[in-house]
């Protein structure tokens, strides 16, 4: 097990591709251990609907890049030192 808790082994093989096309960056993965798993598994895509084991990332000048505002939440640290799982 790993240090984000994956159950993985000395058969680990991933292969990551990344390909440029135009302003997007596609990110594709698939992860391959035939000791634990029963085939290739590519993790969901996030926001990509339709997909799997892909993201994708367009590329814009740096004055039009966006921040998310992640406020802080009053007693919203507790979660985070303690042992519970979500």
């Amino acid at each position: 097990m790993d240090g984000d808790g994956d159950f993985h082994d000395e058969n680990l093989h991933v292969v990551e591709r990344f390909t440029r096309k135009g302003d997007t960056l596609e990110y594709d993965v698939t992860i391959e251990d035939p000791t634990l798993f029963t085939g290739p598994w590519k993790p969901a895509a996030g926001s990509v609907a339709g997909r799997t084991g892909s993201r994708v990332r367009i590329a814009r000048p740096a004055a039009q890049h966006v921040l998310p505002d992640f406020p802080c939440v009053e007693r919203d640290r507790e979660h985070k030192v303690n042992n519970d799982r979500f």
